[in-house]
């Protein structure tokens, strides 16, 4: 019975290790003071300067989008309509620029993580697809997504910057272009002063660095070396 008790505790502190894995990196990205995000290069030069480690400074960048940066339900469900319709509006909702909004849609998101990780002296890239639990060949535009792939210890890992942050939401109620364009003003004057909004947030892990294996069950990329599989899996195969 000794030994199963131990062999428990052993199990369980090596899943709390590993739980806690990314403490520092994630505590960091969510305290950053707002005088050390006034541009992108010093909020990416403060968030990495205690790392040397590539991992960690994928990681600690995640972090501080899913901490600081909202999803813009209202601009999401703009690009949803023109999808659907015939017509096509050429314009749609404008969130700006992702750093300095703190808001915006999968590929502003997607963006904004490639420029940091630039920043930040690794190598990465944006990846466009489609996304979800049951896309099919009718609904698949309905789906587009963007992602990223960011080279971390000489390997191409995968991060999906706008799942981790889970059901972060903004302005879900805003209705109307003008009252959507006056929120975003808002949001700009105020971003530092949110933070309060924000404290239950944490990093879904799953989609940081997710194996291609798990990736491709839900996110299907247009280009097929962003599968990073050795076989690639067909559209057909992808397709509910």
């Amino acid at each position: 019975m000794a030994r199963i008790l131990m062999l428990l505790w052993c199990v369980f502190i090596g899943c709390a290790a590993q739980a806690a894995g990314y403490g520092a990196e994630d505590a960091r990205a969510r305290t950053t003071p707002p005088g050390r995000a006034d541009t992108l290069e010093n909020l990416v030069a403060y968030l990495v300067e205690s790392y040397r480690d590539d991992e960690q400074k994928a990681r600690v960048l995640l972090a501080w989008i899913v901490h600081h940066v909202d999803y813009d339900q209202y601009k999401a469900g703009e690009i949803e309509k023109r999808s659907k319709s015939a017509m096509r509006p050429d314009r749609t909702a404008d969130t700006g620029d992702a750093f300095e909004t703190r808001v915006g849609v999968c590929g502003d998101i997607a963006d904004l993580y490639r420029r940091m990780v630039a920043l930040a002296g690794m190598e990465g890239a944006v990846v466009t697809g489609y996304a979800g639990d049951h896309v099919t060949a009718r609904n698949k535009e309905q789906h587009r997504h963007v992602w990223n792939a960011v080279k971390i210890k000489g390997k191409w890992e995968l991060v999906d910057p706008t799942w981790a942050m889970g059901r972060a939401r903004v302005f879900q109620n805003v209705r109307g272009r003008t009252a959507h364009e006056s929120a975003i003003q808002n949001r700009m004057r105020n971003a530092h002063r949110t933070e309060k909004t924000r404290r239950g947030r944490s990093v879904d892990d799953a989609w940081f660095m997710t194996k291609p294996s798990r990736m491709i069950r839900t996110h299907y990329p247009d280009e097929e070396r962003w599968q990073l599989l050795p076989v690639p899996k067909s559209p057909g195969a992808f397709l509910k």
